[in-house]
């Protein structure tokens, strides 16, 4: 009786992993996506794999520092030729099994330490079914790998640091493969939010703690430290987290001026696809100030100002000129409305970037994965992001009353309201930006569901047996 529960939680597990990777081969069926981001990937892949030289194709194209190298050198290995059907689907099996098998079952690793076997079992269940994540392995993007690594750096620091020894050999994985992620996303820096919660709910004194976070640094530089090498060598200079790209992946230097001045007024991501892809595109896109919306332009003489930059823009393209005009009328909506820009506007966002559809590569309804089904389910996307939201956050609320969960909730909490806040204040609040942490969301939902259960469980034991109780004489 004792071995009757492991083998239902397990055999429950291998369910739920098997009912991911039917929706994920389903999806692939007759589905895939590929967008701008890809292409630059493939090209840096093909290269490497042919030429070994990392650059967007053959000589006399030069070396590339653009762009992080941690997903090209995944690609070489997992996809092979991407111009081959059979690359498309290699690609998608492979990520679909780090999907379910290294964030799967590390998520479940996480919500079973939080809440227990329920808990656990909750955490696998959204990684498997939920459609916010089980259509990015189908994607030639980062978004899978990212996450992945992401999950198990936090996995690798939640854990309290009563062993000595256990403790550093952890952190030293956890800066290691933090180190990965970085490669992978410059975004994978938030995680080290979590590597300071870790460390302040460690079980041990501050020399120790200092000892813990140089190790940690000393992993992070060890799997990170070529690339900034190799640049400084090639280029002189490190290009730590590359530079921003076209949509053509060539280096693109003039990209935050306009980026600044739309967050100035923007409260949803979804300004992001509707204008600033059309700006980006050069002089092929025309703009006008007609074609924003009100909330754009603080005054007439605001209005007036971009206007004339636009105009700029239609003769230079995306110059210095332009991008400075941008950055100065951007400073000029920030003095004037402060509060707005820097609190108002960064709350909005936060909430916005997790309750929304999600759907960044699903909004063209004609070519949408497993389209009968998607047809159906799309209109819940954003009731189904409320629950997520909503759970997370009650969950978090809950395992922070606990003393045993307290430590393991904090770090889980931290680096996903990092990454958030990081997100909301910067403008980048594409809802594919919080994917790497959904699994620690997850995580919370379950442990604080399991946690709020197995506390109704004792309630109402504890009230069956106090009628009996008081039946029994006195002694």
């Amino acid at each position: 009786m004792r071995r009757a529960p492991a083998i239902v939680e397990a055999l429950l597990v291998i369910a739920l992993l098997a009912a991911g990777a039917a929706v994920r081969l389903r999806i692939n069926r007759d589905w895939s996506f590929a967008g701008a981001d890809s292409w630059g990937y493939f090209k840096l892949a093909d290269e490497l794999r042919v030429h070994h030289r990392y650059a967007l194709g053959p000589p006399p194209a030069p070396l590339h520092f653009s762009r992080l190298p941690g997903y090209p050198l995944f690609l070489t290995v997992a996809q092979g030729d991407h111009n081959l059907d059979p690359g498309w689907k290699r690609l998608a099996r492979v990520q679909t099994a780090i999907d379910l098998l290294v964030t799967g079952l590390v998520t479940w690793w996480l919500g079973r330490r939080l809440g227990g076997r329920v808990a656990g079992l909750l955490a696998l269940a959204w990684v498997a079914l939920c459609p916010f994540t089980a259509e990015w392995p189908v994607a030639a993007l980062t978004e899978t790998l990212a996450t992945a690594t992401t999950t198990v750096t936090l996995a690798l620091l939640v854990p309290s640091a009563r062993e000595e020894r256990r403790a550093r050999l952890r952190f030293f994985l956890a800066g290691a493969v933090a180190g990965l992620g970085v490669l992978i996303r410059q975004d994978g820096l938030a995680v080290g939010a979590g590597f300071v919660a870790a460390l302040l709910v460690a079980q041990v004194a501050w020399a120790e703690r200092a000892k813990l976070a140089g190790l940690a640094l000393v992993g992070l530089v060890l799997a990170y430290g070529a690339w900034p090498a190799r640049n400084l060598y090639r280029f002189g200079k490190p290009y730590l987290t590359g530079t921003f790209v076209d949509r053509y992946s060539n280096p693109f230097f003039f990209y935050t001026g306009y980026h600044d001045w739309m967050a100035t007024w923007s409260a949803d991501g979804a300004t992001i696809p509707r204008y600033g892809f059309c700006f980006y595109d050069g002089q092929r896109c025309p703009q006008s100030t007609k074609d924003y919306p009100p909330e754009a332009f603080s005054d007439a003489a605001e209005r007036a100002a971009v206007e004339k930059l636009f105009d700029l823009r239609r003769r230079e393209g995306i110059s210095g000129r332009v991008h400075e005009g941008f950055t100065r009328v951007a400073a000029q909506r920030r003095a004037k409305a402060p509060r707005t820009v820097w609190l108002t506007l960064p709350l909005r966002r936060a909430w916005r970037v997790w309750v929304n559809a999600h759907d960044d590569i699903l909004r063209d309804p004609r070519w949408r994965p497993w389209l009968s089904l998607y047809a159906k389910l799309a209109p819940g996307f954003e009731w189904l992001a409320k629950v997520l939201t909503v759970g997370m956050l009650l969950g978090a609320a809950l395992l922070a009353l606990g003393r045993r969960t307290r430590g393991l909730a904090l770090v889980l909490f931290v680096a996903l309201a990092a990454r958030t806040v990081v997100l909301a204040w910067t403008f980048y609040v594409e809802p594919r930006y919080t994917v790497e942490v959904m699994p620690a969301a997850y995580a919370l939902w379950g442990g604080g569901l399991g946690v709020a259960l197995a506390g109704m469980g004792g309630l109402v034991a504890r009230r069956r047996r106090a009628p009996r109780a008081a039946g029994r004489p006195a002694p």
